[in-house]
C-alpha cells in the first residue's frame, strides 16, 4: 500500500492515511497519472473520500478515473472544484464548477453548482455512462434548469438505473425528462421540495397516467401536500394506474367533511396503494378513522402511519394503537408537535451536549480585548460584517457566523492577525458549499463539526471540520432559524 501512497504523492497528490481522505490540488492530470491511480484503485489502495481541486484532466482519462472510481473503488465520497476536462487536442471542453457525488449501497447522489447547468449536464452524462452497479440516482432538478433534453439524453445514456430520487422539481420539462425515458425501467420514483406549482403538479398527474413502469411513487415531502385539487387528481390517477402499486403520501390540514378527506377515504376503502401516510396538522374524524382502520385491517396495504399535531377522538386513537399492538399496522406514530418540531427535537439531542450553561452569578469584566474582527467591514480574514452567533470552544477556539459575508470564521487563541474560513465564504447562494446570511453556529464535539443556522437558506447544516472540507450537508431543510 506504501508504494501506491508514494506514486499518488509524487504526481502532487496528499493522502491522509487515518482519514482514507485523498487531495489532488492544481495539477494538470496526465494519461500517466490516470493510470497509476486506475491500477492502484484497483488493486486496492483504501481511498474513502477523493477530491479534485483547481485541475486539468482530458476527457477520455475521466471517463476511465470514473469507471474505476464507480464501479471498482472504495471511494464514497468524489469532489471536483472546478475541473476543466480537455478535449482530443488539449483544449478546454468544459469545466466543473463544483460537484459532490456520493456512493453508498446501491445509491450514487450527485449535486453541483447550479450557476454552470451545461457543464453539469456534460459532467452528469460521463458520470452515468461509467455507472454500472447504482440503480439508484439522486439529484436535484435545480442543477439541470434549461437543459432538460440534455439531461434526458444523460439518462438514455444508462439503462442500470431504476430508482430516482428528485428534489426541487418545479419545473414540467424536468418531470417529462424523467418520466418518459424510453431505454430504462423506471420502477420507483421519490420527490421531495417538488410539486408546488399547481400547473406543474397537474402535469405530473397527466404524465403518470402514461407512465407504464413505475411500481412505488414517495411523496412523503417534510412540508406536506395541502392542495385539494393535486391531491384528489394524485388519487384518481392512481386509483385506474396499471402498473403503481405503492404510494408514501404527507398531507396537511385535513378537515371532517372535506375534498381531502373524502377523496383519502374513497381509496382507503376501496383501493390499497396507499402504503405510508403522514397526517399533519389535521383534525382526524372519527369516519376517516374507520377507512384507516379498514385500509389496515382489511387489505394489509397501510404499512406506515403518523400524525402529527392532529387533533383526534382517544377512542379512535385507542384503536389505532390496538392495531398496531396485535401486528395489524407495522407502524403507528402520535406527535402532538409538528412534524419540523419533532425533528428537530431530534437534532437538539446533539446539540445539547454542546451547549455550556453560564451560572446566573457570573461576574463579568468591564473592558473586554478584541479577539476578532475589528478590522473594517470587507471580506479579508481578520474582518467581520454584521457578525450574528458565535461559539467559544474549550480550548478557546472561537467560531463566528458572519452574517453579510456569508460564512463562519474561527479564531483560535492567540491568533492576532486573520481568521480562517472553515464554512462557506464562497459567495451568498444555496449550493452545498455556500451560506446565505448565516445566524449561528455550534461545535459539535462527538462528531467534530459545525451545527450552522443557515437563515435565508431556511435549514441546518452540518459541516465537518476534517481538513479539506468543501461543503455542508443539511440536516434540517424548510426551517426559519
Amino acid at each position: 500500500m506504501s508504494k501506491y501512497i508514494n506514486e499518488f504523492e509524487a504526481m502532487g497528490g496528499k493522502f491522509d492515511q487515518k482519514t482514507k481522505e485523498a487531495f489532488i490540488r492544481q495539477v494538470d492530470v496526465t494519461s500517466k497519472n490516470v493510470e497509476m491511480m486506475c491500477k492502484a484503485l484497483g488493486k486496492g489502495f483504501n481511498i474513502v473520500e477523493l477530491t479534485f481541486e483547481d485541475c486539468s484532466i482530458s476527457e477520455d482519462d475521466l471517463e476511465k478515473l470514473l469507471d474505476i472510481i464507480i464501479n471498482r473503488s472504495s471511494i464514497r465520497c468524489l469532489n471536483m472544484v472546478a475541473i476543466r476536462v480537455r478535449n482530443f487536442f488539449g483544449i478546454v471542453k468544459y469545466t466543473c464548477q463544483d460537484m459532490v457525488a456520493d456512493f453508498n449501497n446501491q445509491t450514487f447522489k450527485v449535486r453541483f453548482s447550479q450557476a454552470n447547468r451545461r457543464e453539469n449536464t456534460m459532467m452528469l452524462t460521463l458520470l452515468l455512462l461509467q455507472n454500472k452497479i447504482y440503480r439508484n440516482l439522486d439529484f436535484s432538478a435545480n442543477d439541470y434548469l434549461n437543459y432538460e433534453s440534455d439531461l434526458r439524453r444523460s439518462f438514455e445514456g444508462n439503462a442500470v438505473l431504476t430508482h430516482l430520487s428528485l428534489e426541487y422539481s418545479n419545473n414540467s420539462d424536468i418531470l417529462n425528462s424523467v418520466l418518459n425515458l424510453k431505454k430504462n425501467a423506471l420502477y420507483y420514483l421519490k420527490l421531495t421540495h417538488s410539486l408546488c406549482v399547481p400547473s406543474t403538479s397537474s402535469h405530473f398527474c397527466e404524465m403518470l397516467k402514461k407512465n407504464k413502469t413505475l411500481l412505488e411513487i414517495d411523496l412523503m415531502d417534510t412540508s406536506a401536500f395541502e392542495d385539494e385539487a393535486f391531491i384528489n387528481d394524485l388519487l384518481e390517477t392512481l386509483r385506474n394506474h396499471k402498473s403503481i402499486k405503492h404510494l408514501n403520501l404527507h398531507v396537511r390540514n385535513i378537515r371532517p367533511t372535506d375534498e381531502k378527506e373524502i377523496c383519502l377515504m374513497k381509496s382507503l376503502r376501496k383501493e390499497k396503494f396507499i402504503s405510508r401516510l403522514c397526517i399533519s396538522s389535521s383534525i382526524v374524524s372519527h369516519e376517516f378513522t374507520e377507512a384507516l382502520l379498514h385500509a389496515s385491517k382489511e387489505y394489509n396495504a397501510l404499512t406506515h402511519l403518523a400524525f402529527y399535531n392532529c387533533k383526534m377522538e382517544n377512542d379512535d386513537q385507542a384503536a389505532l394503537q390496538a392495531l398496531y399492538d396485535d401486528g395489524s399496522l407495522p407502524q403507528l406514530a402520535f406527535y402532538p408537535e409538528p412534524r419540523w418540531d419533532v425533528i428537530l427535537q431530534v437534532t437538539n439531542g446533539s446539540l445539547n451536549r454542546v451547549i455550556s450553561t453560564i451560572p446566573a452569578n457570573a461576574k463579568w469584566a468591564q473592558n473586554g480585548v478584541t479577539v476578532a474582527g475589528g478590522k473594517g467591514l470587507e471580506k479579508a480574514t481578520n474582518q467581520l460584517y454584521r457578525p450574528h452567533g458565535l461559539f467559544l470552544d474549550d480550548d478557546q477556539t472561537v467560531v463566528i457566523a458572519d452574517y453579510w459575508k456569508h460564512r463562519i470564521i474561527q479564531w483560535k487563541k492567540g491568533d492576532t492577525a486573520n481568521g480562517q474560513v472553515v464554512a462557506g465564504g464562497n459567495g451568498q447562494g444555496n449550493r452545498l458549499n455556500q451560506l446565505n446570511e448565516p445566524t449561528d453556529v455550534l461545535i459539535d464535539k462527538e462528531t467534530d463539526s459545525l451545527i450552522i443556522g443557515d437563515r435565508n437558506n431556511q435549514q441546518v447544516v452540518r459541516w465537518t471540520r476534517r481538513s479539506g472540507t468543501t461543503q455542508g450537508e443539511i440536516l434540517i431543510d424548510n426551517i426559519f432559524c
